[in-house]
C-alpha cells in the first residue's frame, strides 16, 4: 500500500484576547491577542472567532468586525504589536477577513473562520469592530494543521 499525505490537526486552543467591552472604531483602534510561538512549526492555522454584540444597546446594522494577522520574527512585529493581550491599532497588518454584523439585535454572536498559511515563528491576531457600540463578549480559538505522511 502506498503512503498517503494526510492533515494532522493539533488540539483546539483558546487564544488570550480581551474582547468584552471592545470599543467601536472607524480608525483601526482595536485589540490584539497574546502572541503565540509556533513550536509545532505549523504550516497552517485555523482561527475561529466569535464576537457578541452589545448586551444593552442596539448596534448599527451592516457593520463589521475585522480580523488581522499579526506576525513577528521574534523582534519586529506587525503594526508594533506587543507580546501580550493589549490595545492595538491596525495600520499595515494583513486583513484575514471580515465578520459582518447584519442586524441591530443585542447579544448576538457572529462567527467567522479564518485560515492562515505559514503563520511564521510567532503570530497572533488583532480585532477591530465598527458597530457603533462596545462588544459584549468574544471568543477566539485556533488549531494547527500539518501534513503528515502515513
Amino acid at each position: 500500500m502506498a503512503n498517503q499525505i494526510l492533515a494532522e490537526h493539533g488540539t483546539p486552543t483558546a487564544m488570550t484576547i480581551t474582547l468584552a467591552s471592545l470599543a467601536s472604531s472607524t480608525t483601526g483602534i482595536g485589540r490584539q491577542s497574546t502572541l503565540i510561538t509556533n513550536t509545532d512549526i505549523a504550516q497552517m492555522v485555523h482561527i475561529y472567532v466569535g464576537l457578541t454584540t452589545n448586551a444593552s444597546t442596539d448596534i448599527t446594522a451592516n457593520t463589521n468586525g475585522y480580523v488581522y494577522l499579526i506576525k513577528s520574527d521574534g523582534t519586529l512585529k506587525s503594526d508594533s504589536a506587543d507580546d501580550s493581550d493589549a490595545g492595538w491599532t491596525a495600520v499595515n497588518a494583513r486583513l484575514l477577513g471580515v465578520i459582518r454584523f447584519t442586524a441591530v439585535t443585542q447579544s448576538v454572536e457572529y462567527q467567522g473562520e479564518f485560515l492562515v498559511h505559514n503563520p511564521g515563528p510567532v503570530w497572533g491576531i488583532g480585532i477591530v469592530q465598527d458597530t457603533g457600540q462596545d462588544l459584549s463578549a468574544g471568543v477566539v480559538r485556533f488549531t494547527t494543521e500539518n501534513q503528515e505522511v502515513q
